[in-house]
């Protein structure tokens, strides 16, 4: 995706009818060890998760939840802009 350094995320997560699978892999927006912005322009995320099979993958209930927020730091009202997302199996 790319957020412009503006858009922070609230949710990153695998979703299976319903439900969350694994963890939320949203980035934190702010450093406050350097006060300061840790949101990157175009941004990769991975994780791994453990026991889901090919049913589960092709079951139509199956995707990721994005959700962001503006950015507690810096409001503004950019939309974000999400590219694609692509899933890797191995």
């Amino acid at each position: 995706m790319n957020r412009g350094g503006r858009i922070a995320d609230e949710t990153i997560q695998l979703t299976y009818q319903g439900n969350s699978l694994g963890d939320n892999l949203a980035s934190s927006a702010f450093s406050m060890a350097t006060q300061t912005s840790s949101l990157e322009p175009v941004t990769f995320y991975n994780g791994s998760i453990d026991g889901i099979n090919l049913p589960i993958l092709q079951d139509p209930s199956f995707g990721v939840t994005l959700r962001f927020q503006s950015h507690p730091y810096w409001p503004h009202k950019t939309a974000p802009g999400v590219d694609c997302v692509e899933l890797q199996i191995s």
